[in-house]
């Protein structure tokens, strides 16, 4: 079987060396580039993860003193002086009808006040013993039965706070406050509930709010029915969501993670299970954005290394040139002896060990003529 030719490459001694060195600096780039890549990616995502964590403490906190301010408030309007005596009046079957009718325009007159003077209650209603709205700033919950609701059943008797649920009301996620009404011309009887839908839009304006999360980030609440409680969400009333992260924070459980986000993205994401409010708090940003000075990083690393690498064989490639020549040199020398030409000298004078070859060589070949010519 006939020897196949060598590789043009592989006759070269220069050309080996300088492939050799480009072999090992392309190793060598790539594996201080992973290297790179994967610690910077690593810091960088403990670095988001405690971003996020106090973007998402920050609102949870916020979010607490909000609810417990409409709270007083909602108890501020109960204890007005007159208010519950009107709504007694209002409500009462047997009292005149022109007492009636004055009570439900003061009533009226101070709800739509409290509504148009804050941005923080989206509606507030009064409902009678039996759980009917009977008068409401939104003119079509007026009738509607709410007998059968934590907020109604628990607002009987005290103040109380119902996190998000849907609401019969609107179809969307709600929370609601509510507090016993009592009249004071009387005996101090409890006579109505007093309750308030707060504001999904101005709970926007808490969690939404995109401080501190770069561009691509975001935080929401999602309730235990995969629904976002947010007043800007899109098709609110029907649309839920889900991702790796709601799913884990709707088990009651907190935690962190690289996941795909509901519309697939992949982000890099923090989730909190806020007991006191029944919904998940999740903050995420982009991993594009979160990781993108790694990436930088790395191909930093990989730009200067092929930079290097092509400058470094340029040099190799002039260095090789000078190394080999003498080498070469002795090739051709010991190619000419070869061939006949027993005064062929190799020329080289050096004291390195191609000098010490090459003296040896032209010995040799002197010694060579020498036993011809006798």
């Amino acid at each position: 079987m006939p020897d196949r030719p060598a590789r043009p490459w592989r006759r070269s001694l220069r050309s080996r060396l300088v492939a050799y060195f480009v072999v090992l600096s392309a190793i060598t780039i790539l594996v201080v580039g992973g290297v790179a890549y994967e610690l910077a990616t690593g810091q960088l995502t403990n670095s988001v993860y405690a971003r996020l964590s106090a973007v998402a403490s920050v609102k949870a906190d916020s979010l607490d003193r909000w609810v417990d301010e409409q709270t007083r408030n909602v108890v501020y309007v109960s204890s007005i002086p007159g208010f519950g005596d009107d709504a007694r009046a209002f409500l009462d079957p047997t009292s005149p009808s022109s007492g009636r009718t004055t009570a439900e325009a003061r009533l009226r007159q101070d709800l739509r006040a409290i509504v148009q003077g804050t941005a923080d209650a989206e509606e507030i209603f009064i409902l009678d013993l039996d759980g009917t709205i009977r008068l409401s700033t939104l003119a079509a919950s007026e009738g509607q039965v709410q007998a059968t609701e934590p907020f109604f059943t628990d607002g009987s008797s005290h103040t109380t706070v119902q996190n998000v649920y849907p609401s019969s009301l609107t179809n969307r996620p709600t929370i609601t406050v509510a507090t016993p009404l009592f009249d004071h011309d009387g005996r101090g009887q409890r006579v109505a509930v007093l309750a308030a839908n707060l504001s999904l839009q101005r709970l926007d304006s808490i969690i939404v709010e995109r401080t501190g999360l770069g561009t691509s980030g975001r935080t929401y609440l999602v309730g235990l029915d995969h629904r976002l409680v947010q007043g800007t969400a899109t098709d609110a009333t029907h649309a839920t969501i889900d991702s790796e992260g709601i799913q884990r924070v709707l088990q009651l459980r907190d935690g962190q993670g690289l996941y795909s986000d509901d519309r697939g993205s992949p982000v890099v994401g923090v989730y909190r299970w806020l007991g006191n409010r029944g919904a998940g708090l999740l903050a995420e940003i982009s991993q594009d954005e979160a990781l993108g000075p790694a990436r930088d990083l790395a191909l930093t690393i990989g730009a200067v290394g092929l930079v290097s690498t092509i400058l470094l064989a340029a040099g190799i490639w002039v260095v090789a040139r000078r190394v080999t020549r003498p080498i070469l040199s002795l090739a051709a020398t010991a190619s000419r002896v070869a061939g006949g030409d027993l005064d062929a000298s190799s020329g080289i004078r050096s004291d390195d060990e191609v000098g010490v070859l090459a003296t040896a060589f032209d010995a040799m070949t002197a010694e060579l003529r020498e036993n011809v010519a006798t």
